[in-house]
């Protein structure tokens, strides 16, 4: 049995006569703590499965080692109080296990998820508890409690014991009592929570947790958790008694207080969480309702809030969230409105019914919608004039809500110097670096009782800014600065800061700095700038060693992530020191965002060789199209006129890759895939064996007539890959000459026959390609020289050797400018992106660990 007088003794917030009275009814129903499990009265509860379930079994988890001792105690201890018993003869079985909790007990769970997928549910509604706390107004006195194992209190039917057992390494076990892990568990204890206190309204019920709230006397609240304690007894059940906690109203004073130091150190601390902290207060509905709302081009924002007894605002609740990608392209006004409007919606449940003032500093919003208005927000107004609301305009700057609050202020630039080391010494006595993100500072005199440097020492904590410094650029409220990268760091304010401290130290910058200045060096000199005198080296501002990575990352950010050589050029245009352009380059080089979006060759790894392909004389053919290409020239008539005209070429060019025979063939105005396949026909299949594979791109003129007429010749189809066009380079070459000889032909100054445009320059290219030393194209195909009777016999070994020896010597070549690196595991590795994307998303993805 619990000490009943030593757990009331320890409410210390109570008085001496509301202990006594609070003993004597606890002692009267001493039964409700004695820490057993209870039973509930009335009918065991019968779980029904869906038609066509079947039993469903899964062997035992493991369990660790060091589990197994803690594991086989828990099962004991559920099976000596009666919620488990063991059971080999069942059908069903889920496994289970413990989960550790943080005062060093355990929670037995059961793997009921497959159970739970045949149980035919009926669905009870849960209370939400930020929706109970909210309704909680106005209360004098509480009492918090918990029932002891609540869901095992409840006790099950001889069917639903059977499907509800359980599978362990020392055996199977059956529930007795409503197990946690089962789906309607919820749904069934929080319906019989509600129906044994549905008659006191005192009672807040959330599944086993209990609050009794009372408005009266200390007296009727014991007279109401007499009640309570009598329909627990009445059903059999039990409560923890180290839960058992009575506490009043924050508002009543009942006792002196005694102020210890103890007192003013615990009070210093709760000034501080509140400073860092947002306290909500409950409402009172005997109020109206003051809402704050606003909106940005990325978020919604509104705080409800009421006055209290001294007509101070007091916060109820807030709320924000991101405006989603349509939401975004919503007009001001309707983003203003929707932030309204889901406010509403979102505490409908203590807002519906009462009086509710919106302030808004969206002047639109106070006038009623006419016929030019859209839809979207006459339908969000017809849902807003349910609630009944009062729109009030205020100007943005005393919207408190979505901005700070202005103070009135004083311009740094005109203290004194003494006032200045005034406001900034305490701040600089704690080792912080002093920067400022106003041109104003707030008045000491808004806290006539505390010094000046108290004042500023308070205000940096109360606005959670670590480092702040004064510009003379305009700004409206302080900003947390947590990143180097937002000041800029070449203000001459922190650079005077900076090189005092460098010169006050004895590393060995600052001795080489002392003794250049003492022998008055001309490369060092003083120079003002802003008011403040700066060292100087070579005329560009001396930046110290503990500055300069800032000054490299806030440049590289904000000049959008330039190359390491153009970004050191930059700063020393006004600022220098030794070795800038290396660092510069180191911190490109090491930039995620540069590498991510940046196109850079890999120059990692040793790439392996290639073989060559072995191809065979008219084995395999490649196709493509080349073109269209357009130029003026001289076109004859059909009568015989001479005129000039735009012309244009677009050509199908073929190639086998063994041997080099090119051909190519006008394409005349239709590039369809029946025309191609046309030409396929007449130019190359008629003519010359039949190859055994055709290499194309994955261009739409390849598809639809082309494909059947290979099927007909037996020809494999290959088409090139579009993550490796390069595949079919042999053709992208041929194109590459055959546009410069085109080029070079001074087509402009030949004469074209309008019958037939581009058969006698195509005929003259394809000959000139086929004569070519480097190529021998007529000798392969014809074992004769082109234009002598000499005859010739290819070596196709001996072409292949020498292919290879080729690659061989481009992979040495390509290997000697690569970085020799085998990757570890550990290491980070960015992804290159497949196929096409989005060009402002970047060719890479990462960084990615190596596991």
């Amino acid at each position: 049995m619990p000490d009943i007088d030593k757990e009331v003794e320890q409410m210390e917030h109570l008085s001496n006569f509301q202990k006594v009275l609070l003993k004597a009814l606890l002692k009267c129903h001493e039964l409700l703590f004695d820490g057993t499990l209870g039973k509930w009265t009335g009918d065991p509860i019968n779980i029904k499965l869906k038609e066509g379930s079947k039993p469903y079994y899964r062997s035992a988890m493991k369990v660790p080692h060091i589990h197994e001792a803690t594991f086989k105690k828990d099962l004991d201890r559920l099976v000596s109080i009666g919620v488990l018993t063991k059971k080999n003869t069942s059908e069903w079985g889920a496994p289970s296990f413990i989960v550790p909790k943080k005062d060093g007990t355990v929670r037995f769970v059961t793997d009921f998820r497959k159970l739970n997928s045949m149980i035919k549910r009926n669905p009870y509604p849960i209370p939400h508890i930020r929706d109970m706390l909210l309704k909680v107004s106005n209360f004098q006195f509480a009492t918090s409690l918990d029932l002891v194992m609540g869901f095992y209190n409840i006790t099950l039917s001889e069917d639903s014991k059977k499907i509800c057992t359980i599978t362990t390494p020392w055996g199977k076990y059956s529930y007795n009592r409503l197990p946690m892990g089962v789906c309607i568990a919820p749904d069934v204890f929080q319906e019989k929570m509600n129906t044994l206190f549905n008659e006191l309204e005192s009672v807040r019920c959330y599944i086993d947790d209990l609050l009794v709230i009372t408005h009266g006397s200390y007296e009727k609240h014991l007279e109401e958790l007499k009640k309570v304690f009598i329909l627990l007894e009445k059903a059999g059940l039990k409560l923890k008694s180290a839960t058992l906690s009575v506490w009043c109203s924050i508002t009543e004073m009942y006792t002196k207080v005694n102020w210890t130091e103890e007192h003013e150190t615990v009070f210093n601390e709760i000034k501080k969480i509140i400073a860092e902290e947002t306290l909500l207060a409950y409402p009172d509905f005997s109020k109206k309702f003051i809402i704050h709302s606003d909106a940005s081009d990325y978020q919604l924002g509104a705080a409800i809030m009421q006055e209290d007894d001294q007509g101070l605002l007091r916060p109820l609740a807030f709320y924000t969230r991101k405006l989603n990608s349509a939401q975004k392209n919503y007009t001001t006004t309707e983003k203003e409105l929707l932030s309204i409007v889901e406010t509403l919606n979102e505490f409908q449940n203590i807002l519906l019914g009462y009086e509710i003032d919106v302030y808004t500093d969206h002047k639109n919003l106070t006038f009623a919608t006419d016929e030019n208005s859209s839809q979207r927000r006459k339908r969000w107004e017809s849902l807003v004039q349910e609630f009944g609301i009062n729109i009030i305009y205020i100007p943005g700057e005393d919207n408190t809500v979505a901005r700070l609050p202005k103070s009135k202020q004083k311009d740094y630039e005109e203290m004194s110097k003494e006032e200045r080391l005034q406001v900034l010494s305490p701040i600089m006595q704690q080792g912080r670096r002093v920067v400022y993100a106003l041109t104003e500072v707030p008045m000491a005199s808004e806290a006539p009782h505390k010094s000046r440097e108290d004042y500023y020492h308070e205000l940096c904590a109360l606005m959670q800014v670590n480092d702040f410094y004064v510009t003379t650029q305009s700004a409206d409220c302080f900003v947390s600065v947590d990143s180097d990268e937002i000041i800029f760091p070449l203000a001459p304010q922190i650079v005077e800061e900076e090189q005092k401290q460098l010169l006050q130290g004895s590393s060995k910058e600052a001795l080489a700095l002392k003794t250049a200045l003492a022998k008055k060096d001309p490369n060092y000199e003083y120079k003002e700038v802003e008011k403040r005198q700066l060292l100087h080296f070579h005329g560009k501002i001396y930046v110290p060693s503990n500055l300069r990575k800032r000054v490299l990352t806030w440049y590289h950010h904000y000049l959008c992530h330039p190359g390491g050589d153009r970004l050191a050029s930059t700063i020393k245009q006004i600022a220098t020191w030794n070795g800038i352009v290396n660092q510069a380059r180191n911190l490109c080089r090491k930039c995620k965002t540069c590498q991510r979006c940046k196109k850079r060759k890999n120059r990692y790894g040793h790439v392996a060789p290639k073989e060559p392909e072995d191809l065979l004389p008219w084995d395999t053919l490649c196709v493509d199209l080349v073109g269209p290409y357009s130029l003026k020239a001289k076109v004859r008539q059909l009568y015989g006129k001479i005129i000039e005209q735009e012309i244009k070429l677009l050509a199908m060019t073929f190639i086998d890759p063994a041997t080099g025979w090119f051909e190519w063939a006008q394409v005349v105005d239709d590039k369809s895939s029946a025309a191609i396949s046309q030409l396929l026909d007449s130019v190359w299949l008629s003519r010359y064996p039949r190859p055994k594979q055709v290499l194309y791109d994955n261009s739409s003129e390849f598809k639809k007539d082309f494909q059947p007429l290979l099927k007909d010749f037996a020809v494999k189809p290959k088409c090139t890959s579009i993550k490796n066009p390069q595949a079919n380079s042999i053709l992208e070459m041929i194109h590459q000459v055959t546009g410069n000889m085109l080029t070079s032909s001074d087509l402009m100054n030949q004469e074209f026959d309008i019958r037939d445009l581009w058969t006698p320059t195509l005929s003259s290219i394809a000959y000139a390609i086929r004569c070519s030393h480097h190529s021998t194209l007529g000798e392969l195909v014809f074992g004769h020289d082109m234009l002598l009777d000499i005859s010739y016999t290819h070596d196709y070994q001996a072409t292949w050797q020498r292919k290879q020896r080729q690659i061989i010597n481009d992979n040495i070549r390509k290997n000697s400018k690569r970085i020799d690196h085998d990757y570890q595991v550990g290491d980070k590795a960015y992804i290159i992106k497949d196929g096409n994307y989005r060009k402002l998303t970047g060719p890479h993805e990462g960084p990615y660990n190596i596991i």
